[in-house]
């Protein structure tokens, strides 16, 4: 396990994380909302990723909540395993991030071509 020094250090990683969950998460709402009304394929993909990024984002603010109540507890179990399903869930966001990057590539490709 990731051992940290003090409960300050686990106080900022926290207060950190949740900082770029909310930019995240503003993002996914933004891309969603364009999207909302999908006249493609890819709007609809598009649409459809941000809706399972912003599922991802909020969950992800959930777990770094308990992490850090965990964390004030002293229950390192419990933050050991907070720490590793918040990395998964971070991946997953990437990758949807990239697939709907590529999505969105592809509606400005088609309205070029039109």
């Amino acid at each position: 396990m990731k051992e940290y020094p003090n409960l300050l250090k686990i106080i900022e990683d926290t207060q950190h994380r949740l900082g770029e969950l909310t930019k995240s998460l503003k993002g996914w709402n933004l891309i969603g909302g364009l999207f909302s009304e999908a006249r493609t394929s890819e709007e609809d993909i598009a649409h459809a990723l941000a809706v399972e990024g912003r599922e991802l984002v909020k969950n992800s603010l959930r777990l770094t909540f308990a992490l850090g109540e965990a964390a004030m507890r002293g229950d390192a179990k419990r933050v050991e395993r907070l720490v590793h399903v918040l990395d998964q869930l971070d991946s997953r966001e990437s990758r949807l991030a990239g697939l709907c990057q590529n999505a969105i590539r592809q509606t400005e490709g088609k309205e070029a071509r039109e």
